[in-house]
């Protein structure tokens, strides 16, 4: 579910990022966009500490472009994993969750039941390798149609005891 994602993604901290420093945020100016000669290694997580490069954790469209693996989405773990031992929380791909049109079903859940069945539309979350940087917030969500698909989406399988 969306909620089962973002507990995942944010790794029992509060931040839009997960950092080994406890999280933080990127800038979000013109240089984190896509299409503008973004000199990856200058987008930071701002955590307050070591605040490190965004592509340490992320595939974006400020490093899509890759020496080994060209542009598009990459092998998993090939950036830092968060605090849960995740890799590719944010970008890589956007990753499709079970919850239909489901903006006010995100962590920390209103009740018991984490699932949102609501509407045709279904929740994407973590941005992707075409994207900009605003878009791995671990609080950015966009909705499609289950019959959309790109070549920047994906799906993560999980594990319920």
């Amino acid at each position: 579910t969306e909620a089962e994602w973002e507990y995942a993604a944010r790794s029992e901290s509060s931040f839009d990022f997960w950092t080994s420093d406890g999280g933080g945020e990127p800038p979000l100016t013109d240089s984190t966009s896509c299409g503008l000669g973004v000199d990856d290694t200058t987008v930071l997580i701002v955590d307050g500490v070591t605040n490190p490069p965004f592509s340490n954790y992320a595939w974006w469209c400020g490093n899509k472009n890759d020496t080994t693996y060209g542009v598009g989405p990459k092998p998993v773990a090939l950036k830092l994993p968060n605090g849960f031992g995740l890799y590719d929380m944010h970008g890589n791909l956007m990753e499709w969750t079970s919850d239909h049109n489901g903006y006010g079903c995100a962590f920390p859940l209103p009740g018991n039941d984490p699932y949102c069945a609501t509407g045709s539309s279904m929740q994407q979350r973590g941005g992707s390798w075409d994207r900009d940087a605003g878009s791995a917030h671990i609080s950015y969500r966009t909705v499609n149609l289950p019959t959309y698909s790109f070549d920047d989406m994906g799906f993560r399988l999980g594990l319920h005891p």
